[in-house]
């Protein structure tokens, strides 16, 4: 009888340890972010910063996006989200020169058009949204000109955020 309550408590054990999982952690299971990089027109391969920078996203109502929002002084690569569950995002970028001069703002708008695929990357991670067949356009909003003078797409796979994907040239 000792060894019948021995056997099925081992038995138990094995079915509880047997039915544990061991944590999953989700380590790199982003979705990744268009890098922009900032560029010098006169030469294309320099960086060149871009003087109090203000990015926002517009989804194409009256109501300004608060959540795409980006503040940055004398940058030249920003890392922005693009939207998963739409064939396009649009963003405004206004450059200031002087950041106390609210006359002498600039804006200018670009409009990313691409694919977007779900890739599984793991059980803890679910699924990410990669971005293929990006295109990029740019439009001025301002009577003084774009201060944004060209843009090309350097990477069209948006598989990970980790190099410069589109080039703005100013």
């Amino acid at each position: 009888m000792k060894l019948l309550k021995t056997a099925l408590l081992l038995l138990l054990l094995c079915l509880v340890f047997h039915t544990c999982e061991k944590d999953d952690i989700c380590v790199d299971g982003d979705t990744p972010q268009l890098v922009i990089g900032f560029y010098d027109f006169e030469d294309r391969e320099v960086l060149k910063e871009v003087p109090t920078l203000i990015i926002r996203g517009d989804d194409g109502s009256d109501t300004e996006l608060e959540t795409i929002s980006f503040v940055a002084n004398d940058s030249n690569t920003v890392s922005l989200p693009l939207r998963p569950t739409m064939a396009a995002t649009v963003f405004i970028l206004s450059q200031n020169p002087t950041p106390n001069d609210t006359t002498t703002v600039n804006t200018d708008t670009i409009s990313l058009t691409y694919e977007t695929t779900d890739k599984f990357v793991s059980r803890a991670c679910g699924f990410v949204a990669n971005y293929d067949n990006v295109e990029a356009s740019f439009t001025t909003e301002a009577d003084d000109g774009n201060w944004i003078k060209d843009i090309e797409v350097i990477v069209p796979l948006i598989e990970n955020s980790n190099e410069t994907h589109v080039k703005i040239y100013h």
